[in-house]
């Protein structure tokens, strides 16, 4: 499994984020935590540490302008009450190509995955559209920056795992009639992707 993700979330793997919960929450609720940037590559073991919680790791989606994955990373106005239902809902109900997983600070990163390096502007603006249209977080990478990964727990792992393959499915369908315009945007960078576009991929 850590080998898999290691792959499935590549990207900037010469640094990564390493965060260590401090056991005081703020004022909202959230997981108070402490960072520290390591500049050494990032290996397959460093994620089977992290799924068995003893590190916790942030990754950088971008590599040379180019990404495999994107995040719009929900951070609510108060984390003791917050709850997912309603993000999880929206992507149902819109068919939208993403992943929502619980964040590490209680909140919840919505994922994208691209079938094969994506230029890197062009999916942030595409999932800044969708998040504009229905979540209204106050950020989406890639932004030139490091996000925590969500997994500390190898049941965790195994459900990604699952939606993901029901999501790479979805993005291999032909139907996207219930789909909105954003979310066809999306799946239209993914096709671009597939066709070995000169401005989408490496």
């Amino acid at each position: 499994m850590h080998e898999k993700l290691f792959t499935l979330f590549a990207g900037d793997n010469t640094r990564y984020l390493k965060s260590l919960l401090t056991g005081k929450d703020d004022e909202r609720g959230k997981k108070g935590t402490d960072y520290q940037t390591v500049h050494e590559p990032l290996t397959p073991e460093l994620w089977q540490e992290h799924l068995d919680g003893k590190i916790r790791i942030g990754l950088k989606p971008e590599l040379d302008g180019k990404c495999l994955w994107g995040c719009i990373d929900v951070d609510p106005h108060s984390y003791t009450s917050f709850s997912s239902k309603k993000y999880v809902d929206i992507i149902k109900k819109f068919n939208l190509p993403l992943v929502a997983v619980k964040s590490k600070s209680g909140g919840l990163h919505i994922f994208v995955f691209f079938t094969d390096w994506a230029d890197a502007n062009k999916a942030a603006k595409v999932l800044s559209k969708i998040n504009n249209e229905y979540f209204q977080a106050q950020e989406v990478f890639p932004c030139n920056k490091m996000l925590n990964m969500p997994l500390d727990a190898k049941k965790n792992a195994v459900a990604l795992s699952s939606q993901i393959m029901s999501l790479n499915k979805k993005i291999n369908e032909e139907d996207t009639d219930t789909a909105t315009d954003a979310a066809k945007e999306l799946e239209a960078l993914n096709e671009q992707v597939r066709k070995n576009d000169n401005q989408a991929i490496r």
